[in-house]
């Protein structure tokens, strides 16, 4: 699933403050300074405590996701249009929930990876509107995974708003995952079927 590539890069939060353009980070040297940090953290929670992890996504993974311009845009201008502000509030709230239960059962697959970041070096990061950031996930006895993230800079943050996989872009994905409950019952669909999906991984996750 697409969400697993999202992971390395969502580990990047970092909760310092940046007040000036000069002092903010390269997006590259951000994310990986304080993925190192996240997966350092990771190795304190005891196995199987899954509370625990959720407590770490949503800290330090969840703020650095733009969930409201991920949800806009895999809803689609129609139907994010013609919902009301509760409905949106709570397709963001079941989207938030639904990508970070993934991000539980996939954050330990990624402990143990290497994950290298680059940036184009043509591409100067306090001028760009968004910047590409490259990643290389070494995998043991097997071919590194190349992962592009999206990213921007909002209100000194960096987000991420999408993620490339073999050019395959991950909020295309989910809309078409959606497309079919959305364009049926607008965004109330949407919300039902991912209530679905949550519901079922829960369920699998116990079992």
């Amino acid at each position: 699933m697409m969400f697993r590539f999202l992971l390395p890069a969502v580990l990047a939060y970092c909760p310092f403050a940046m007040s000036f353009a000069s002092a903010i980070e390269p997006p590259e040297t951000f994310m990986q300074n304080t993925t190192n940090a996240v997966l350092e953290e990771l190795k304190s929670i005891p196995a199987g405590q899954m509370d625990q992890v959720y407590v770490l996504i949503e800290k330090d993974i969840v703020p650095i996701v733009d969930i409201e311009y991920m949800a806009k845009w895999v809803v689609g201008r129609k139907a994010w249009a013609n919902a009301s502000t509760e409905q949106k509030q709570m397709f963001q709230e079941v989207f938030e929930k639904l990508m970070s239960k993934t991000y539980a059962s996939t954050l330990l697959i990624f402990k143990d990876r290497t994950m290298l970041y680059s940036r184009p070096v043509r591409v100067d990061y306090q001028k760009a509107k968004t910047i590409p950031v490259y990643c290389e996930i070494k995998q043991p006895n097997k071919e590194s995974i190349q992962v592009i993230y999206q990213m921007r800079l909002m209100n000194n943050q960096w987000k991420i708003f999408d993620v490339l996989v073999e050019g395959v872009s991950m909020l295309k994905g989910l809309q078409a995952q959606y497309e079919q409950p959305i364009a049926q019952k607008g965004i109330v669909g949407g919300i039902e079927a991912m209530q679905q999906k949550l519901t079922g991984s829960t369920e699998k996750a116990s079992a």
